[in-house]
C-alpha cells in the first residue's frame, strides 16, 4: 500500500486499489485553523480503498485516525479528542447526479462526491478530518472541576433561606 496524493477515481475503484499514509497533523493547515497549537509528533493516519459493487457502481471507503487538541468549551484547557472515521462514498460523474440519485436499499442517504481522474486524495482526508470534530468540544469532566469543587453545579449557599417567589401566588390562589 503506497501513499499517493492524486488518484484516478474511476481506475482506482475499477481495479479494486488501496492507499494509505501517515503524515503530520501540521501537514493540514485548513483543518488546523482555529485549534490551539498541537502535541510534538501528532500525525493522521488514514487509508483509502476503491469498490465497485455487482451494479456496477463505485465507492471509495475511507478510513482516518488522529488525535488533534481542541480546547474545552466549558474550563479552555486543552482537549485531546481522538477521531476514528470510517466513510463509505459513492463516486458520481457529475455535480448533478449528486442529488438526484435514489437512497440506499434501507431507505438512508448515501454520501456522494464526483470522481475525478485527478483527484486530491489528502483534501478529501482534511475534509473527513473538519467534519469529525465536534462543534463545542468540551470533556466529559473538566479538570478544573475536580480542582474547585463549589463552584460548579451547587445551588448558591442562600437559596434554600429565599421564599420561591411563586409560594405568595399559590396562597392567593387558594384564598
Amino acid at each position: 500500500m503506497s501513499a499517493v496524493q492524486y488518484i484516478d477515481t474511476y481506475e482506482f475503484t475499477q481495479l479494486g486499489q488501496d492507499t494509505g499514509g501517515e503524515l503530520p497533523l501540521p501537514r493540514f493547515s485548513r483543518f488546523l485553523g482555529g485549534l490551539p497549537d498541537q502535541a510534538e509528533g501528532s500525525a493522521v493516519k488514514w487509508s483509502l480503498q476503491g469498490e465497485r459493487n455487482t451494479a456496477g457502481e463505485r465507492f471509495l471507503r475511507l478510513h482516518v485516525q488522529a488525535c488533534p487538541r481542541l480546547s474545552c468549551q466549558r474550563c479552555l484547557l486543552p482537549l485531546d479528542w481522538p477521531i476514528d472515521s470510517d466513510s463509505r462514498l459513492q463516486l458520481v460523474n457529475s455535480e448533478a447526479d449528486l442529488d438526484d440519485m435514489p437512497d440506499d436499499e434501507f431507505g438512508e442517504s448515501i454520501e456522494r462526491i464526483v470522481g475525478a481522474r485527478r483527484f486530491d486524495v489528502l483534501s478529501l482526508v482534511e475534509d473527513e478530518l473538519i467534519l469529525s470534530l465536534p462543534y463545542v468540544p468540551k470533556h466529559d469532566v473538566c479538570p478544573s472541576d475536580a480542582a474547585l469543587p463549589g463552584l460548579r453545579d451547587e445551588t448558591p449557599p442562600d437559596a434554600a433561606v429565599r421564599p420561591s417567589p411563586f409560594a405568595a401566588l399559590g396562597k392567593l390562589k387558594k384564598d
